[in-house]
């Protein structure tokens, strides 16, 4: 993964937490997506991965033109969203 690419996902967690919690909180209605104010289940986790991956994909394609994760992209998404998942948790146990 590129540098460009890893701001760009701190950026999301930095300017977007609230947004995407909202989305969670419309999104899945009938799933615990928090675990405590600084943790979120193993559900919220996945819908964060998978809001992560889409995005990164997206931004790729406008970037490099090919939208294609690697499997090394999607264990990096995971590992950041496990050492971010305190930053969308709070804005969810709100």
């Amino acid at each position: 993964m590129e540098q460009y690419e890893t701001a760009y996902l701190e950026a999301i967690v930095d300017n977007l937490a609230a947004s995407v919690a909202s989305g969670m909180r419309e999104g899945a209605t009938d799933v615990d997506l928090v675990e405590s104010e600084d943790r979120l289940t193993a559900s919220g986790r996945l819908w964060v991965r998978g809001y992560l991956t889409s995005r990164l994909s997206t931004f790729r394609a406008g970037t490099r033109g090919n939208p294609n994760l690697s499997q090394e992209d999607h264990e990096y998404i995971a590992e950041f969203v496990d050492e971010h998942q305190a930053g969308f948790a709070a804005q969810l146990y709100s």
